[in-house]
């Protein structure tokens, strides 16, 4: 009996159409005689009361009966309430409420109904408690607080195009016929909206609506044979209370969406997302003691390479995100003509001049924290930070003199593992594309800070000199403890 009083939304085909009919009619007339008799506050404060009038009638034993099952079934409700049984709760506070409405059981119901997340049917219920002119501050407070929650958790439909005359129904409840006279206040999520006439096809769609947001159904009717087709009414206006800056409702056969929602979901509304970075590398010196003994007739420039980072996270909405990033870093420096020398075992130093080239390769893993401000373009900032975990590798040649005898040369490489830490920020601007799919060019600065520099090591690689005796490089570092990449790149972003 709960559920003719309190209809909830039951998939398609669960219940005959007129079942639901009768259902919705006496759910209509229990809400409104729950509004009258609010309206007069001829209701209880808290618990129903125990004794109405003073017996005499006919009709004062009738209210005492109707109070006495009120109280029973006001009692078992909340028993039901406090094992968190609240689909039954629900039907003992309904019954309550048919037999004598009081503000006690009107909340009590529509805490169960946010409960079940029957999020419209609970609003109805605390916008009645809130038209009561005598509550007490904490149930003023509760319905107010629940009334602001449960806003931002309904939505509505409106049914546009129908034939004249057709029957709507959302999830098994009728909502009159067309043309539809007002939006169809439902819960977020998913809903079944079905128009039928005799003489056309049924028209049937899926839906998802968001918060606060209007959908608009084209629910067109194919004629079964020739029909006269009456005029239709031209569709109603969108509400003009409900904001456009929310999560957009989308469609999934024939439905419009009110304003641009669905570019305003994959803009700003909240949900995971997926990009791919390719960028130059450019790094001015790995600094260390191959690029600073640089001077004079040596030669260096800048170290390029490569940076490919993919990244995944999670927008929260308002432009924030966050998110983590792998990458893979490949770059190269030449060094030439820098003044070296090599000390054969027991012997001195041989000078010459040596050609370096320095090759970092590294794997990147961090996470970052963005921010997307919308302009006339898309601008996006980002700040990441993690590891950085490769190689560092010098492959040498040197061109050596060993008076009397005449320049000869030699050559060696060493591979040195690399940790450190970076933090790289970046600053980006773009279009989009569609509405989930951006492109945007930008430059970061990778900043890696070494664990441990690395280094030759004398004793890892020897030479063969000209007189055959076996001599040694002096040790150096190959980079210094900080460096600097700078990358300019372009990017790609897909947000869910």
């Amino acid at each position: 009996m709960a559920a003719a009083a309190f209809p909830r939304a039951r998939r398609a085909g669960e219940q005959t159409a007129g079942s639901r009919r009768r259902a919705f009619e006496r759910s209509a007339c229990a809400l409104a005689t729950i509004a009258s008799i609010l309206a007069s506050a001829a209701a209880f404060a808290q618990q129903p009361p125990s004794a109405p009038q003073p017996k005499g009638s006919a009709d004062t034993q009738r209210l005492e009966d109707e109070a006495g099952k009120a109280r029973s079934h006001f009692d078992r409700g909340l028993a039901l309430f406090d094992a968190k049984a609240w689909d039954a709760a629900l039907a003992e506070f309904m019954r309550s409420i048919e037999l004598r409405p009081t503000r006690a059981a009107i909340k009590n119901a529509g805490l169960c109904l946010r409960k079940l997340s029957r999020f419209d049917e609970a609003l109805e219920m605390f916008e009645l408690l809130a038209a009561s002119t005598d509550l007490s501050a904490a149930d003023r407070e509760l319905a107010d607080r629940m009334i602001d929650e449960l806003r931002a958790l309904v939505g509505t439909i409106t049914i546009v195009c129908a034939e004249s005359g057709a029957t709507i129904t959302i999830d098994g409840r009728g909502h009159g016929t067309a043309p539809s006279a007002a939006p169809v206040r439902v819960a977020i999520g998913s809903h079944v909206v079905r128009v039928h006439k005799p003489g056309f096809e049924p028209f049937e769609a899926r839906i998802l609506v968001a918060s606060q947001q209007t959908v608009f159904v084209d629910a067109v009717l194919a004629p079964i044979g020739p029909v006269a087709q009456p005029a239709l009414a031209p569709p109603p206006a969108p509400p003009i209370t409900i904001p456009r800056n929310e999560p957009a409702a989308s469609a999934e056969a024939n439905p419009r969406n009110a304003g641009d929602g669905g570019s305003e979901r994959a803009r700003n509304g909240p949900g995971p997302f997926v990009e791919a970075d390719s960028a130059f590398a450019l790094v001015p010196s790995f600094g260390g003691d191959i690029t600073g003994s640089c001077a004079d007739a040596c030669s260096r420039g800048p170290g390029f390479g490569l940076l490919v980072m993919g990244r995944g996270g999670y927008r929260f909405g308002g432009g924030l995100d966050m998110g983590i990033e792998a990458a893979y870093l490949l770059v190269s420096q030449q060094v030439t003509g820098r003044p070296t020398a090599v000390t054969p075992v027991g012997l001195a130093a041989s000078p010459g001049a040596a050609n370096d080239t320095l090759t970092l390769s590294a794997a990147v893993l961090g996470a970052s924290f963005g921010l997307d401000l919308e302009r006339s373009i898309l601008l996006r900032l980002r700040l990441g930070a993690g590891a950085v975990l490769g190689t560092f590798e010098d492959y040498r040649r040197a061109e050596l003199q060993s008076p009397p005898s005449p320049a000869y040369q030699v050559s060696g490489a060493q591979s040195h593992a690399l940790s450190s830490f970076y933090v790289a920020p970046e600053a980006r601007a773009g279009v989009r594309l569609t509405e989930r799919l951006d492109l945007s060019i930008g430059v970061g600065v990778l900043v890696l800070i070494a664990l441990a520099q690395p280094t030759w090591e004398p004793s890892q690689e020897r030479v063969l000199t000209a007189t055959g005796t076996l001599a040694e490089f002096p040790r150096e570092t190959l980079s210094g403890e900080i460096f600097v990449a700078i990358t300019p790149g372009i990017a790609a972003r897909y947000a869910f």
